[in-house]
């Protein structure tokens, strides 16, 4: 089929731009994949919406290498058909394309919200002392430590939940108790101790020729927490101290704590992905709208003159 000068042009623009789509969904394949190999280290913190967009962005890379074979097809063989499909197809790109863009800047100002929900409530989970942590525990080392940041506002969250940490069954006294006391089973003497706490703490007895507590529910104390004491991922010890190290808000003497708060410097970095996820989303979208309109436009020219002929 005979085309003006300026069409051909349009038609070789158009091939050119089906090899500039190919390289667009690896990008946009590879983004998606990085995204939420990153997220997924921290999954236990985050919701669906995080994962989510970068599944989008991998589904849209990988129908733009269907999609770019009817371009190249019908631009070199000049099928107004194929070019009409091509730039259907590649509309409908550009919404989902749009859209994630615009979900991933909406991610981006919702997070701290969520993030500061999720961290306060997952500190009544964290295990001081515990030789074997719970996931909520290793989780919250793993941003304490990456991201150098103690609690989620701050450090005097893991202050305020030491009021209510406890390490074995608890009865409330209807007074204030002075003292706490451990009575064998076994006719062995009562040795009384004493606590600055209105809770008074049954504590299982052992047997003389047993370390088994003879309760029925054999528990495993943890070790007590001091006052002002800080997860050890809170802290960074001085020179010449390491392995003596105190992580205490209150004793800065062998370890100094992160006083940012994990919301601010944990939420830095999720943000930072998902504006990434937004500006490759709206950025692509962009460059996809020329190929709709050089597409549409050849796809026009090419019915013309097909039925014209």
């Amino acid at each position: 089929m005979n085309l003006n000068w300026s069409n051909r042009v349009i038609k070789y623009v158009l091939f050119v731009f089906n090899l500039l789509f190919v390289i667009t969904g690896i990008v946009m394949i590879a983004v998606g994949v990085s995204v939420k190999s990153y997220y997924t280290d921290y999954d236990i913190f985050l919701n669906d919406s995080y994962f989510s967009l970068p599944n989008l962005l991998i589904a849209i890379g990988s129908l733009i290498f269907f999609i770019s074979f009817f371009g190249c097809c019908g631009a070199i063989r000049e099928s107004w058909f194929m070019i009409f499909i091509f730039s259907i197809l590649l509309s409908v790109i550009f919404i989902m394309e749009f859209s994630a863009g615009i979900a991933g800047y909406v991610l981006r100002d919702k997070t701290i919200d969520f993030l500061t929900e999720e961290l306060q409530q997952s500190t009544q989970d964290y295990e001081f002392n515990n030789p074997k942590p719970n996931p909520q525990t290793y989780m919250w080392d793993k941003i304490q430590s990456q991201f150098k940041c103690c609690g989620a506002a701050g450090p005097k969250d893991w202050i305020d939940k030491g009021n209510t940490t406890t390490s074995a069954p608890i009865t409330t006294a209807s007074s204030p108790a002075t003292t706490v006391t451990t009575t064998s089973t076994n006719n062995s003497a009562t040795t009384p101790t004493t606590t600055n706490s209105s809770v008074t703490t049954t504590v299982p007895s052992v047997s003389p020729d047993s370390t088994t507590p003879t309760t029925p529910t054999a528990l495993r104390l943890l070790s007590p927490r001091n006052k002002g004491d800080l997860p050890s991922s809170c802290c960074v010890s001085k020179p010449g101290t390491a392995g003596t190290i105190t992580c205490n808000i209150d004793n800065t003497d062998t370890a100094t704590y992160f006083k940012i708060g994990c919301v601010e410097g944990f939420g830095d970095y999720l943000k930072d992905h998902a504006v990434t996820i937004g500006g490759v989303g709206l950025a692509i979208a962009f460059i996809q709208l020329f190929g709709v309109i050089f597409a549409c436009h050849l796809s026009k020219q090419l019915k013309h003159g097909f039925h014209s002929t």
